[in-house]
């Protein structure tokens, strides 16, 4: 099995949603690298990946657009830069943030922020989380750590500016999927 990846149901650990082949470059990677790998190859092919395991994957910068991932397990997987355009991730499980909710749950927003890179908000059942560079948190959370780090600064009213958009976009979505 050492050349094939396998991605696994995440109720189910022995059911296996999809297979693959690894390529020469990936076979001496981690396991993160080679679940990308897989995952890349599953959405290239079109499937299936309802309530997938992916938990650890680095799917940095892939292409996510239009892939069925709901009720996944994206736990600790490192989604940044993703195109994730039209991916239903409904009731994905995100790094113990809870479920995905609403019509439009996550929110991309680049190019901001010092390093001019991409900042990631998820609205869950448990709130709204942010996602900056290495930073993950509840949005309280991220605006005490915006007002500490970037205090007085252009890329503080920045963030605080992108935090209201943030608030707004989720309230308006949840209000649609209310049926509003």
């Amino acid at each position: 099995m050492a050349n094939k990846q396998q991605i696994y149901s995440r109720w189910d650990d022995s059911k296996v949603l999809f297979e693959c082949e690894l390529s020469a470059e990936v076979q001496n990677k981690s396991l993160h690298v080679k679940t990308g790998f897989a995952i890349r190859r599953a959405i290239k092919e079109k499937a299936n990946l309802g309530g997938a395991n992916l938990r650890d994957a680095y799917l940095r910068g892939a292409n996510l657009r239009d892939a069925y991932l709901r009720g996944a397990n994206l736990r600790d997987a490192n989604l940044g830069g993703a195109n994730l355009g039209g991916a239903d991730l409904g009731g994905a499980n995100l790094k113990g943030a809870g479920k995905l909710i609403g019509e439009r749950p996550i929110l991309i927003i680049g190019n901001v922020g010092s390093d001019n890179s991409y900042l990631q908000a998820y609205n869950t059942d448990k709130g709204i989380f942010m996602q900056r560079g290495c930073f993950f948190g509840s949005l309280k959370e991220f605006k005490n750590a915006v007002e500490e780090k970037h205090k007085g600064t252009v890329h503080c009213d920045e963030y605080n500016n992108l935090i209201n958009f943030v608030e707004n976009h989720f309230k308006i979505w949840e209000a649609v999927t209310d049926g509003k």
